[in-house]
Parts: C-alpha cells; structure tokens; sequence
C-alpha cells in the first residue's frame, strides 16, 4: 500500500499456517474427514502437519516466521522503532513461543489448554487485543554468559490486559 502515513509491510511469510487438504474447508466439516484424536493432535502438536501437499506443521510456520522475524523486525526495534505487527493465529502463537523462550514440550501443553482453558494459555493472542512487547537491553553482567553483551530480550507487558478482555473477543 502507498500514501499511508506510516510504512506497511507485508510478507508472505507471515502467513497463517496452511491446513493442507483441509484448507478452505468449514472447521465444521474436518470432523467428516478425519477423527477428533487426529484432528487434536495436528492442530496442538507442534511437529505434525495437517494432511496434503502443502499442509504445514507449527513447526514449519516457525521456520519461516522467527528468520523473518531476525531479519525484518528485530533490527528496527533494535533501532528504537516501534512495530505493529498483525498476522494470524499460528503465526502469533508462534511469535509468542520465540519470544517467550517456550519449548516444544510447554507448546504442546498451552496448545492442549487453549479451548479448556483460555485464560491460562500463554499461546493464546486475543482476537482484536494487542498483545505488547518491550526489548530492553540486557548487559553481559546481568547475563550468565560471557558473550551475551547487550542482549535485546523482550518483555511481555499489557498481557493480564488482553486475557481480561478474553470474553468480549473472540476465540480462536
């Protein structure tokens, strides 16, 4: 887009995660396709991809979202710069893992309470709710490690906001 007052950048690799044979199709309908146990598993483990050709895992939706996120994002907030960065759910889930420092075991767990148990989930990004970050520099004596010398590490804040605004958004 041009002639709008702050840049826009837009990338296919903030994509929203491909469903595969199943992309397109009414989430109503999987159920006729496929069993609740596989359905379960392909849309909250984080290494199993939905079926077909194209279909992606978390894992792979990872895999091209966090380099762009190194390449892209991170070095105009390392500017100073403030970003605005909307996409879909995998996408911020994925997102929040990375910066979060999450491992695939606790993914798979806030994957497992998602729709049970929303306002625990730590993967869960609100529909329409910003969920905000802050980079603050870290020195190398705050660190334990010779080499991390002032480290970006980010900061979750207005979070409790977005999980109290949770029953006025939708869930996805």
């Amino acid at each position: 887009p041009t002639g709008t007052a702050l840049p826009i950048i837009s990338s296919s690799k903030l994509n929203e995660r491909n469903f595969g044979d199943l992309q397109g199709i009414p989430s109503t309908e999987h159920l006729k396709r496929h069993t609740k146990e596989f359905l379960h598993k392909v849309r909250n483990d984080f290494h199993t991809r939905f079926p077909g050709e194209t279909g992606e895992s978390s894992f792979d939706v990872y895999d091209r979202v966090i380099p762009y996120f190194e390449s892209e994002i991170l070095p105009r907030l390392l500017e100073g710069k403030n970003v605005l960065l909307v996409s879909h759910g995998f996408v911020m889930r994925c997102l929040i893992k990375y910066l979060d420092g999450m491992d695939e075991i606790e993914w798979n767990y806030q994957m497992s309470i998602e729709k049970s148990n929303p306002e625990e989930c730590k993967l869960l990004a609100s529909t329409g709710v910003p969920l905000v970050y802050q980079y603050e520099q870290r020195n190398k004596e705050d660190l334990k490690s010779d080499t991390a010398d002032a480290i970006p590490i980010p900061r979750k804040i207005g979070c409790d906001r977005a999980y109290l605004l949770e029953q006025s958004c939708a869930t996805y």
